[in-house]
């Protein structure tokens, strides 16, 4: 009788990060706190085939972890993917899901949901967000007395995007949510219809001469890394070009 178990399968991007493979460790560390129990696989469904993670058993795609893992025994699975945004990624991961369940009553499957999957889950991140930006602060201040203590400049997310339309539903909120904060929070990715241009007129219109540039991203890859802050055609030179310094926290 084989032993049986459960198990976590976090799915993310194989990225050539110097330092990727402490972030994914970081993302498991968090996962352990929270489920002791269960035995946590990894699956990387874009990016090199390759070992990541030194030592561990990895996968390619959902289909083929989920059906290996049941196999040997597995008799939980929480599926946890590492998205931001609920795109066409995650929307071919939920039918993956389900066809596995209608193919296997009976065991016991849960998708959690990506980082910004409603209007709820993107109004409590920005207020995280402002927290550590200004710091701990009372309450019972109102925005204005928030946006006086800020330090002079602005900040720009950056995200990857996206063509589908739910995760440009959610840029859209991300946006809304940032300025309505604080009218130095923007956001803007490197694929999707929020361009730089737009907030590089509102950066010139409120004076502002620096600002600072934050990868909204699981684990960015190095060509995400020289898209936002390179040389060449990137987010910081664009700036640059009109007189507007920037500081990428990468």
């Amino acid at each position: 009788m084989q032993n049986e178990f459960k198990a976590i399968l976090q799915l993310t991007h194989a990225v050539d990060m110097d330092n990727a493979q402490e972030q994914y460790l970081n993302f498991e560390k968090a996962a352990r706190v929270h489920f002791p129990a269960h035995t946590i696989y990894w699956v990387f469904t874009y990016g090199e085939r390759k070992q990541i993670l030194p030592g561990q058993e990895q996968f390619f795609s959902f289909t083929d972890a989920i059906t290996q893992l049941y196999s040997q025994g597995c008799t939980q699975a929480l599926v946890q993917p590492l998205y931001v945004v609920p795109g066409q990624e995650f929307k071919q991961l939920q039918q993956e899901v389900a066809c596995f369940k209608k193919r296997n009553k009976g065991f016991e499957i849960s998708l959690g949901a990506p980082l910004l999957s409603d209007a709820a889950a993107v109004r409590l991140f920005v207020q995280k967000l402002a927290s550590e930006q200004e710091g701990t602060r009372p309450a019972s201040q109102t925005i204005l007395s928030r946006q006086a203590t800020f330090s002079n400049g602005a900040t720009i997310y950056v995200g990857h995007g996206s063509n589908d339309p739910d995760a440009e539903r959610i840029y859209n909120l991300l946006q809304q949510e940032l300025q309505g904060w604080d009218k130095r929070f923007f956001f803007t990715s490197l694929l999707s219809k929020f361009g730089i241009s737009a907030i590089i007129k509102q950066l010139q219109q409120n004076n502002y001469s620096a600002v600072q540039l934050i990868p909204l991203m699981t684990n960015p890859g190095k060509k995400s890394l020289a898209e936002i802050a390179g040389p060449g055609d990137s987010l910081s030179s664009k700036l640059a070009d009109f007189g507007i310094s920037s500081t990428a926290h990468l």
